[in-house]
């Protein structure tokens, strides 16, 4: 499921899916691959390990040689854990650097749905959503779209989009030469689409 794609500058195609494991759907892998300097595909790359529900990987070259992918872990359905957002980037799947953690929350908000954006001069943009695992989350609990900017090399901290109603879902995340950094989601019900913006040199998401 979720197989975004992307064709970096050298030629090479950069792939990535979820994949049940064992069957299990509760224990799902994010997988990634790339094609060599030949064209023929490396094996898979397992981005996450282990029993746990991982989900809605992106990824994104904006021209360059490099590949940027960002990928959501947590805990498997019904046991108490973290969701993480994680990003590394690379000039090929199976050479990436290691894994930048983006956002990081208790058992009671999922992560979903990271996108990945990249400008031609490598400054990267990664949304996602933060969504409640309870109908009635408690009290202090909240939800709400997220992102994060990598300017210089650095990922920025990731930043709450202003904004959106309850319950947004499905962002996706523009960046243009400039670095100017758009972001569209669905609002409650379908009923309406929102849209944010922000430069991204010039500091955090607003």
């Amino acid at each position: 499921d979720n197989k975004p794609i992307d064709i970096a500058a050298s030629g090479r195609v950069g792939l990535i899916w979820d994949q049940e494991d064992g069957g299990d759907a509760a224990a799902v892998q994010v997988v990634a691959a790339s094609t060599k300097r030949d064209n023929a595909w490396i094996d898979p790359v397992a981005l996450s390990r282990g029993d746990h529900l991982s989900m809605n990987g992106g990824i994104a070259t904006g021209g360059t040689d490099r590949f940027t992918v960002a990928w959501i872990t947590g805990p498997t359905s019904g046991l108490p854990g973290r969701n993480v957002v994680k990003v590394a980037s690379g000039p090929a799947i199976d050479a990436l650097g290691a894994p930048k953690r983006l956002d990081q929350t208790a058992d009671t908000l999922s992560l979903m749905r990271a996108h990945v954006a990249v400008n031609a001069q490598g400054v990267a943009a990664v949304s996602w959503e933060r969504s409640p695992t309870d109908a009635q989350p408690p009290s202090g609990v909240t939800a709400g779209l997220m992102a994060a900017v990598k300017t210089q090399d650095r990922w920025q901290p990731a930043q709450k989009l202003r904004g959106w109603r309850a319950s947004p879902g499905y962002s996706r995340v523009g960046i243009d030469s400039s670095g100017e950094v758009t972001v569209a989601w669905d609002q409650t019900g379908g009923e309406q689409t929102s849209v944010a913006r922000s430069q991204c040199a010039a500091g955090p998401v607003r």
